[in-house]
């Protein structure tokens, strides 16, 4: 082995390839996707039955604001996951993080590629 040569040099050419995969950009946008509907959504139901619980309601009300709710909630799991994507993307090119745009569009624009 010549003395000038780093053994560990394929691990870290390994890490470095396994690093800017598709693969892990994908995983780490599902978990963080997951993550925050499972959290919102649970704020939701949380709010809506125990108004329910307090005030006695009837039990159809608080079905109707979770549902109402559910749908903020999706647009920021979806913004959320496209933010994470576009992000995933910038550090694997060595860029630092921009500021947010609160646009789906204009992230999912970003996403393709045209930038």
């Amino acid at each position: 082995m010549p003395t000038g040569s780093n053994p560990s040099a394929p691990m870290e050419e390994h890490h470095a390839e396994l690093a800017s995969s598709p693969t892990l950009r994908a995983a780490s946008t599902f978990g963080i996707a997951c993550m925050a509907l499972v959290s919102l959504e649970t704020m939701a139901a949380a709010l809506c039955w125990s108004l329910q619980g307090l005030f006695g309601l009837p039990s159809w009300l608080p079905l109707t604001v979770f549902i109402l709710l559910s749908l903020p909630s999706l647009w920021i799991t979806v913004w959320v996951a496209l933010r994470n994507w576009h992000v995933e993307k910038r550090l694997e090119r060595g860029l630092e993080i921009d500021e947010p745009i609160w646009s789906i569009a204009a992230l999912a624009k970003r996403g393709s590629g045209a930038q």
